[in-house]
This record gives C-alpha cells, structure tokens and sequence, in this order.
C-alpha cells in the first residue's frame, strides 16, 4: 500500500502503529484511511486539523453506496478523532448516532502488581547506538505520566524550561484544551527527576526537551508506544502477548486520576530505582 501524502498522513500512521500495536490487523483500517487521505488532497489540501465540515462532508452518501459501507466510512473517521482527540489534539469526533452503536475503547486499570512489574521492566530499558538515552529517559517519563496524571503527548514534549526542578513545579503547555497548567512533583518524583537531569545533560547538553530521543527531539508517539508496550510484555513473563490485556501509554494517567482524591502520589511512585 503507498504512504499517505495528505497533511494528516503522519497522523493516520502512527494511528494504524498504534492499532496493530493493540494487536489489530493494519489492513483492517489501511485501505479506508487511503480513501480518506485522498478525499483530504481533493477537498481539503491545506487543513491540518479534523473539522467538524470536513468530517460531515466525508460522511455524504456517495452515488449507489449501502448504508453498511456509510457506516463503515463513519466508524473509521469517528475513530480517528477519537485517536487524535485521546493524543491531546484538537478534533471533531463524529456522534455515535452517525454510525451506530459500538463499543468504547475502556481504559484498562492497571493493579499495584502489575504498575510494579511495569515499572521494574522500564528500569531494564537499555540503551544502544541507535538511542543512547534511552536507559535513563523510559524509566523516568513513563512514571511521571503516571505520578503526574499527563497526557502522553504532555509528558513527550515537555520542554527543559518549563521544569523547575527547585521548586518542583512543571509547566504544561501541550494541553488537550490548550490551556496551560502547573503541575507539583511529589518529593520522590522530585528526587528522581533530579537524580535524571544529571545523567541526561551528559548525553544530551544541548536538547530542549527535557525527554530527548537520540537526535535531541522530542520522542514520537510511535516510539513512546512501542516501547510501552515492550515494557510490558517484559513485565508479563510467560505470557503470549497476544493474550495479554490491550493497553496503551494514556492508560497511566487512569490510576491517579481515578484515586488521586484519596491516596498521595507520593505513595503511588512504586520502585523508583533509576
């Protein structure tokens, strides 16, 4: 299948990576966001963001087409708000009544058992020639999206500037509503971004991000995925991945958002060993 080449082309990508990642088939959704990548270059050539008239125009009965097609067209456009919507971006999501009833995606609740075999796993991360960080920067970013309750999108793109590792305090801009925000580390949170920092400036002095991947930039949503999921295939010994439960990088946040009202992130922060 040719790459997509509308402005949404890297989007619909890291959208299918992420699926097959979940264990679905890429051609289950490929062929359709081909469709959709090319009624992008005819009607909508310069938008780079899913609106609400680019969607309904999509959903148009086309000549002789069956309502089982519409509603497939609906269900893909729909799901792809709803990915770029759950990465923090800005999209219209197409109403269920549009295609009818269909289950939403849940997000799974991680046990204590199994965020502290997580956790260990991200703590084996090694690094190698292609990312020589990658040891120091996994085990970190992935305990202060779940600590922190960020959005993966906002924990990947969190800028040097915007952490106060005096203070403890951490300005995030990426925000699903574009609303900025302060967020306080716990102390041990603290402490490990601390102890981070040192081992991060010696490898990237000059990176703006706080998360450097091995050219300085900022990691992909693809490549924070991945690696989530090999951690916890890592975390599950014994057990064939395909059998393992479906998750994904934003499924952190939930524990804390969920429990933050009665237990202390400090006391959530499990094997802090990096």
């Amino acid at each position: 299948m040719n790459q997509f080449t509308s402005n949404f082309a890297p989007l619909m990508e890291e959208m299918l990576v992420y699926k097959e990642s979940l264990g679905y088939a890429r051609a289950t959704y490929e062929s359709r966001l081909h469709d959709f990548d090319r009624f992008c270059l005819t009607h909508f050539p310069e938008e780079s963001l899913l609106k609400k008239e680019m969607v309904l125009k999509w959903m148009e009965k086309r000549p002789n087409e069956s309502v089982q097609n519409l509603k497939v067209r609906g269900q893909i456009i729909r799901g792809l708000g709803q990915y770029l919507d759950s990465m923090g971006m800005e999209a219209y999501i197409l109403p269920e009544m549009f295609v009818g009833h269909s289950g939403r995606f849940t997000p799974y609740m991680f046990s204590d058992t199994e965020l502290k075999a997580f956790f260990i796993a991200a703590d084996g991360v090694a690094s190698n020639t292609v990312d020589p960080g990658k040891s120091i920067v996994i085990p970190v970013i992935f305990r202060l999206i779940y600590t922190c309750g960020l959005r993966p999108n906002e924990g990947r793109e969190l800028k040097r500037q915007n952490v106060n590792l005096d203070t403890g305090e951490i300005l995030i801009t990426k925000t699903k509503r574009h609303k900025e925000r302060i967020v306080v580390l716990s102390d041990d949170m603290l402490n490990l971004c601390r102890a981070y920092e040192t081992r991060r400036n010696m490898i990237f002095p000059d990176s703006e991000y706080f998360f450097p991947c091995a050219d300085g930039q900022a990691y992909s949503q693809r490549q924070l995925q991945r690696e989530f999921i090999s951690c916890w295939i890592r975390a599950n010994p014994g057990k064939s991945p395909n059998i393992l439960p479906r998750v994904r990088v934003y499924d952190l946040r939930y524990p804390n958002l969920y429990k933050i009202q009665t237990i202390s992130r400090k006391s959530r922060v499990l094997s802090l060993s990096c």
